[in-house]
């Protein structure tokens, strides 16, 4: 029996009933006052599942939950919906109305480049595909845009000037390892989406926007990294998700009911009180 088998996936209370449900069932709701099922239909088909193609995003991932999105393509976590807006919204305005554009010398503030460089890369038996969201190539630089906390953007900073390791950099580092190898500089634009008083006191943070150069990691061993991964993700039973990839056990509330995994602290609804 597949792990599957054995996971309930988490919905959401509905307005209606205050009774959880599942996104499937959300998704064939006309309730104009329920913004989760116009969210679903817009992001829906964004990242199709395709036998045999993996997006970096994915294959960076834990196997697991890789393998649980992929044999349940219909779920998407609710609460992660507005970030992924929020996200979205920001690479729309940079790459589609010239943002990056200085008022006195005229030229784009990120040189001669390129955005949304699309690229394929075979690995063994599966496709690795990928979205650059900037890539310079006259500076030889692959630049990726991300909107998150001020938590994760101290995490990121610290982390960059430490020499430790985060699933962002994997990723630009699997950028450069399949799709740009002769990429000198690997750089993360962050933007901040809760840039208030208390966050930049606690979090020691001056301004909305960072640059984090990301440390150039070895490419065959990136490359190696993301083939175990989409292999493991395969197994009838994928390894158990470490504390560190479930960001303690956070992507399992946010995910997934998994009773197999003693990671998951999550509340655990009975499957038939899901509609």
């Amino acid at each position: 029996m597949s792990i599957i088998e054995n996971v309930g996936l988490q919905g959401c209370l509905c307005v209606l009933d205050d009774k959880p449900k599942r996104v499937s069932t959300c998704l064939s709701c006309t309730l104009d006052a329920c913004d989760i099922p116009s969210m679903r239909a817009r992001l829906a088909g964004i990242y199709p599942v395709i036998e045999g193609e993996y997006h970096v995003t994915e294959a960076i991932g834990p196997p697991l939950i890789t393998k649980f999105r992929r044999e349940n393509p219909y779920y998407v976590s609710p609460d992660s919906l507005i970030p992924m807006f929020m996200g979205t919204a920001v690479h729309e305005k940079i790459e589609n109305e010239n943002l990056w554009y200085h008022k006195e010398s005229g030229p784009k503030y990120l040189g001669d480049g390129h955005h949304e460089v699309f690229r394929q890369y075979k690995l063994g038996e599966h496709m690795l595909v990928g979205t650059m969201d900037y890539v310079d190539f006259n500076r030889k630089l692959i630049l990726d845009y991300k909107t998150c906390g001020a938590w994760k953007c101290r995490s990121l900073i610290d982390k960059a000037a430490n020499g430790e390791e985060d699933e962002y950099f994997h990723q630009l580092n699997v950028y450069r390892a399949a799709f740009y190898p002769e990429a000198e500089t690997l750089r993360l634009h962050v933007f901040l989406k809760d840039f208030s008083a208390n966050a930049q006191r606690m979090y020691k943070l001056k301004s909305q926007e960072y640059r984090i150069d990301v440390p150039i990691y070895d490419a065959e061993k990136e490359l190696e990294m993301v083939r175990a991964n989409i292999e493991e993700s395969l197994k009838d039973e994928p390894r158990n998700c470490t504390p560190e990839e479930t960001w303690g056990s956070l992507r399992c509330r946010k995910f997934c009911n998994n009773y197999n995994c003693f990671h998951y602290e999550g509340p655990r609804y009975n499957p038939e009180d899901v509609e």
